[in-house]
């Protein structure tokens, strides 16, 4: 549909009422750009005038010509879908499983076994920094990740096993008297 036939289409269609009666803010927008271009002004002066390119103000038009009022609603981009969470109703029911695997571990258990949890059960998918966050507002406790051991090196000389590392920098070694 060419730039003539769009704006051809605007005649008849009374912009100012539907402005008055919108309550969204970019709904407003594209009435109002819409009713400059039926007043006969060029897409360029009416893109400076709502702020928005001209591309942006043809597109408009020509939604409007093929699909009417209802184009102008929602948005131009989609947002992405929300993630999904932890719903407060649901709250409870995953305060009782944290419990049921602390009970079968007899320990606390660790964020990627909530993680985990929180996935089966729940069908949530939190970042690790997420459960974190989560378990802090609901107040949870959790155990620490486990770290290996780290056992002293062997290969090391015996007059330096004990010494700290600053001092091990600047050539002195732990005196074993």
């Amino acid at each position: 549909m060419n730039m003539y036939d769009c704006l051809k289409s605007l005649k008849g269609v009374d912009f100012r009422s539907a402005y008055r009666k919108s309550r969204d803010p970019c709904e407003k927008t594209r009435l109002l750009a819409l009713h400059h271009l039926q007043a006969g002004k060029s897409p360029e002066d009416v893109s400076r005038a709502v702020l928005y390119s001209h591309n942006a103000v043809r597109r408009w038009l020509k939604a409007f010509a093929e699909s009417g009022h209802g184009a102008l609603f929602g948005n131009e981009r989609r947002a992405r879908p929300p993630k999904p969470h932890l719903p407060r109703r649901r709250i409870g029911e995953f305060r009782k499983a944290l419990e049921d695997a602390r009970r079968a571990r007899r320990r606390a258990p660790t964020v990627r076994e909530v993680h985990g949890i929180l996935v089966d059960r729940f069908g949530c998918r939190y970042s690790f920094s997420g459960v974190y966050g989560l378990m802090r507002r609901l107040d949870i406790a959790w155990a620490p990740p486990a770290t290996p051991s780290r056992p002293g090196k062997p290969d090391a000389p015996a007059s330096r096993r004990g010494a700290s590392p600053s001092r091990r920098r600047h050539g002195a070694v732990a005196s074993s008297s």
